[in-house]
């Protein structure tokens, strides 16, 4: 895992949790948005790294990364963490751990309930088809990227983790993503606010959403009609850093 570090600080520390095969820069222009009143920590996560051969175990391997991390740092409070999708599972398992002081917790589209073997299967064998014609540069796909998950500006950056994550990696998240979550009350201080779409997948997201809120009844819920999975902050990432610069706003 790397991290990288920007901004003045002086009004507190965040941090940023990209999605499954997305680059940490798809935060570029959110980070712009907070650097000159906060530091920003974007964390490139396991089996994502551009630059290194990396693997991902587990959630829970890289909430322990990031938490000795911050605890080496002396990092331990949080104004806002922020999590898209792959990100936001292990921000939900983070915030859920209490060891840090997180003042508002930010979940785009996190996975959070269980998929039978088969689903993932099917997933494990279309993400890896995926990757396969991303190393060849098949034109076709690429064109799809853009289209799906990622604009063109980012595509490079896809194309370096493309060529250097695993199939231990993929499988790994795969697997892990789609396990069972427990549910449970968060700190009561802490803001909590979920974001999720309607198009595709993100019927998942919305009763994970569900979930986590009947064991935190103060959480907000936000729905994004029309937009696909973390569609607004791949996207349109400057709306997505105005939503989130808000929340966390509300939550002094």
């Amino acid at each position: 895992m790397v991290f990288h570090t920007f901004g003045s600080g002086k009004q507190g520390t965040i941090l940023f949790l990209h999605g499954l095969l997305t680059p940490w820069q798809i935060f570029t222009e959110t980070i712009d948005l907070f650097s000159d009143d906060y530091e920003v920590i974007a964390a490139e996560l396991d089996g994502h790294t551009q630059k290194s051969l990396s693997t991902f175990h587990s959630v829970k391997e890289e909430a322990d990364e990031i938490l000795d991390y911050l605890r080496k740092q002396g990092k331990e409070h949080l104004r806002l963490l922020a999590g898209l999708s792959l990100g936001g599972r292990i921000a939900a398992e983070l915030a859920k751990r209490k060891e840090l002081r997180i003042d508002a917790l930010l979940l785009d589209g996190a996975p959070l309930l269980k998929f039978h073997g088969p689903a993932i299967l099917m997933m494990e064998k279309n993400y890896l088809n995926l990757l396969k014609k991303s190393r060849r540069r098949d034109p076709a796909v690429l064109k799809q990227c853009t289209k799906d998950f990622l604009p063109e500006a980012h595509l490079s950056e896809y194309l370096a983790i493309a060529d250097r994550v695993d199939e231990a990696s993929v499988k790994n998240i795969l697997r892990e993503v789609f396990s069972s979550f427990v549910f449970e009350p968060y700190d009561p201080q802490m803001r909590i606010l979920f974001v999720h779409g309607t198009g595709g997948n993100e019927y998942f997201s919305k009763r994970g959403a569900e979930r986590m809120k009947a064991c935190n009844p103060g959480m907000e819920i936000r729905c994004l009609a029309g937009l696909k999975h973390a569609e607004l902050a791949c996207f349109h990432p400057l709306e997505w850093g105005e939503l989130a610069r808000a929340f966390l706003e509300q939550s002094k």
